[in-house]
């Protein structure tokens, strides 16, 4: 006997898409994510030691107390590599000396180990204090769970500053790494959960979730066809679903069920609603669960089916869904199934035991790679005074500036080698609107290059050009190049930009500053990237100039000198005294 559909008052329509995303907020950036253990990762163990491994290995103990060893050490036993068997405990002891010794990769993977209680007990504000301590020495996982815990927090107060700050903690980590999906989608959550709902807000939601879903996110796939359906592009919308089914997705296998039952986006069938229902049901979904139970009750024939409807609804309200407490009143209230077959369904609903899904496994968001026994090297390179009073312009690759903000990423310092000494940056950092050129100062009295007129180049004048050769060695050693201005300079008044050819411009060049015969500066040229050039395409020391003038009020750039060709002894002096290395560190 068909029954009363009445019961559709308690059919969830759709899950509410706050519910469904804070769900998948919850294992996006989660570790281990969706399918993984804590210590189930999918890396390749190498059980047998090489002796290259060996020898690294011996070298990481005999230097366990140093940040990059313990940090490798522990990563062997997280992984099971370079000969050792995995050891949780062994592995968090060892992160624990790294983050200790203030080593970025070590903190990030501390704070997974207190996350997730992998070799250690779970201490979620120790997970979140280490996660933080790395984000902010500029690691990406750290970045990336650190703006998960923060997210995660945000949704639960609806605080839309700690949202907005998540998102800029993930989009350091997906600058830094654009493989890092679950940043991308961590984004676009962002977007969605903002109070003030706007189309633009959506479009870019829907940009960074298809990033996301580009690289096989299932949740980001479930968020594309959510938002398809919402703005009703059903088609679309079922399509998504699809895709991030076969991703193991039970919110996008419930959907499909819904679009079967409902003729969403594809031709109505209940038979397929319900083989999908059952599908996550059959996995623990409650939702599905309890939309199994009302499908199979609005279309029972016998006490036997009631009884499957009962159990259903048993285990939905057991796990949650409120629907579900209504459904199994009205139809105790119903006498439609007999005592004892309501007594056998919630039996059967207490011994159930769901079955797991296979999950495609996800990229673990904790550092695997090995460490080198120290830091890379990083970029530094020549700048050149402009004021007395010791501005100084520098290429922005010199620098280890944050790509969003244009500062100076955290945990880092920049100190300026002279002839005279070294000496650290005193004022903010400036960056063109190019954002390849930047000013910055030190504090103390120099000798800056005097800024000449680069309108009135004349092709086949003489230029010189100084620079630092191997910078990244620390070698504070100028040296001058001759040449002359390239005849297309001709008629080129206005342009940005002018050439000087030469005899040969060494690869390991840093940033050049072009003067002529005067010793006036004339051009600025970013470091040579092919070797033996023989053309320095400069800047105009004119546009230099406007940059510096619109950004630093009161700025007291150093005139020309109204005074003869100086010797080549002087020019040598000059440019020596107006040279600096530019370098980048750790605090």
């Amino acid at each position: 006997m068909a029954h009363s559909r009445e019961d559709k008052l308690t059919r969830r329509h759709f899950q509410q898409y706050a519910l469904l995303l804070r769900g998948c907020v919850l294992s996006l950036c989660l570790l281990p994510p969706l399918g993984l253990d804590a210590d189930d990762s999918p890396v390749k163990t190498d059980p047998e030691k090489t002796e290259s491994q060996e020898s690294s290995l011996a070298i990481w103990r005999r230097n366990n107390k140093e940040g990059w060893a313990a940090y490798n050490l522990g990563r062997s036993y997280h992984t099971g590599s370079h000969g050792v068997k995995k050891n949780a405990t062994k592995a968090f002891e060892y992160y624990q000396v790294g983050a200790e010794a203030n080593y970025a990769k070590a903190q990030a993977n501390l704070g997974y180990c207190y996350e997730t209680g992998f070799g250690t007990e779970r201490n979620l504000n120790d997970a979140i204090k280490w996660y933080r301590a790395s984000a902010e020495q500029g690691n990406r996982f750290g970045q990336l769970n650190y703006a998960s815990k923060l997210l995660e927090d945000a949704l639960k107060l609806k605080n839309e500053g700690k949202i907005l700050e998540a998102r800029d903690w993930y989009v350091k980590a997906h600058y830094q790494d654009e493989t890092l999906i679950e940043a991308a989608y961590g984004i676009g959550i962002t977007y969605t959960q903002l109070p003030t709902k706007t189309r633009e807000n959506t479009n870019l939601a829907k940009r960074w979730f298809t990033l996301a879903a580009a690289g096989n996110h299932t949740d980001a796939q479930f968020a594309l066809g959510y938002l398809d359906e919402d703005a009703g592009n059903n088609k679309s919308a079922f399509n998504w679903y699809r895709i991030s089914k076969e991703g193991g997705s039970f919110p996008a296998i419930f959907n499909l069920g819904r679009c079967y039952e409902q003729g969403i986006g594809v031709a109505q069938s209940s038979e397929l609603a319900r083989k999908n229902y059952l599908l996550a049901a059959m996995s623990g979904h409650p939702e599905s669960q309890y939309s199994l139970g009302l499908l199979i009750y609005n279309t029972a024939n016998s006490p036997l089916d009631l009884g499957e409807a009962c159990m259903w609804w048993s285990l939905a309200r057991k796990n949650g869904v409120p629907e579900a407490t209504e459904a199994l009143r009205k139809l105790e209230e119903s006498r439609l199934l007999s005592q004892k077959g309501i007594i056998t369904a919630k039996n059967a609903a207490a011994n159930f035991t769901p079955k797991t899904l296979p999950a495609k496994h996800s990229r673990t968001p904790f550092n695997r790679e090995i460490a080198p026994s120290s830091e890379p090297e990083l970029y530094s390179a020549s700048g050149f005074f402009v004021t007395r009073d010791g501005w100084l312009i520098t290429s922005t690759k010199a620098l280890q500036l944050d790509r969003q903000t244009l500062k100076l990423e955290a945990g880092y310092e920049i100190k300026v080698i002279t002839e005279a000494g070294a000496f650290s940056v005193s004022d903010p950092i400036i960056v063109n609107k190019n954002k390849n050129i930047a000013a910055l100062k030190i504090t103390g009295d120099f000798r800056p290059f005097p800024l000449g007129d680069s309108d009135n180049i004349h092709d086949e004048a003489t230029m010189y050009a100084v620079s630092l050769d191997n910078p990244s060695q620390n070698n504070f050693e100028p040296q001058i190049l001759k040449g002359t201005v390239g005849a297309e300079a001709k008629g080129r008044r206005n342009a940005p930009l002018f050439s000087v050819h030469t005899s040969g411009i060494p690869a390991s060049f840093s940033n050049l500053m072009v003067f002529d015969a005067l010793g006036h500066a004339t051009g600025f040229v970013f470091a040579p990237t092919n070797p033996n050039e023989t053309e320095l395409v400069a800047t105009k020391i004119n546009d230099i100039k406007n940059f510096l003038k619109d950004n630093i009020p009161n700025i007291k750039l150093e005139p020309k000198k109204a005074q003869g060709k100086p010797s080549e002894g002087s020019m040598m002096d000059m440019a020596r005294q107006g040279t600096v290395l530019v370098v980048p560190y750790r605090k």
